[in-house]
């Protein structure tokens, strides 16, 4: 770390969320994203963002204190601004979809906190990304429901995998159905 951009950290102990009420911090964040797309020229654009509170706090806390929003409301509002960026782009947006899944709805990678929450946040998400709904643990087929909840709410969704073969195979067959 070479404490550069530290500006775009609302706390600099933690350097893996930029404070998206920071507007330099999409400044950065989408030039990195034009220098990628200049050089591979996909239509599609992995945005990641499942661990943005991987530590339990609130990313940018001063937008949760001067808005009351929660932090799936802060991250929402975020995918929506990258989300109207690279529309204006013609390129999908792509998420992991952990953040969306409580647990029930598929056997692991259920990160949110209840589920009603889940349900209004895959309601939110924006329609034009598309879930990379990844699973790591073997179940049965039927379990992994999430393919189907993400569809449901909308949003395109493919299925991601661990190198386990009985989740590959599990999850690929609820995936065809």
């Amino acid at each position: 770390w070479n404490n550069q951009n530290n500006n775009l950290l609302e706390d600099t102990s933690r350097r893996n969320s930029y404070c998206p009420d920071n507007p330099k911090s999409y400044e950065l964040l989408f030039d990195v994203y034009d220098e990628a797309i200049k050089m591979f020229g996909s239509k599609y654009f992995h945005i990641s963002e499942c661990e943005i509170w991987l530590d339990g706090q609130i990313p940018c806390k001063e937008i949760h204190a001067r808005t009351g929003k929660n932090k799936m409301e802060i991250v929402l509002q975020d995918e929506q601004t990258i989300a109207d960026w690279f529309k204006q782009r013609d390129i999908t947006p792509m998420l992991w979809g952990d953040l969306f899944l409580y647990v029930g709805d598929s056997p692991d990678a259920t990160n949110a906190t209840d589920s009603a929450q889940a349900i209004k946040d895959r309601e939110a998400l924006p329609k034009n990304y598309i879930v990379t709904d990844w699973h790591y643990q073997p179940a049965v087929p039927e379990a992994y429901k999430s393919i189907d909840l993400f569809q449901k709410a909308g949003n395109k969704a493919i299925g991601a995998t661990w190198y386990l073969p009985n989740d590959i195979r599990s999850f690929n067959l609820e995936c065809i159905n």
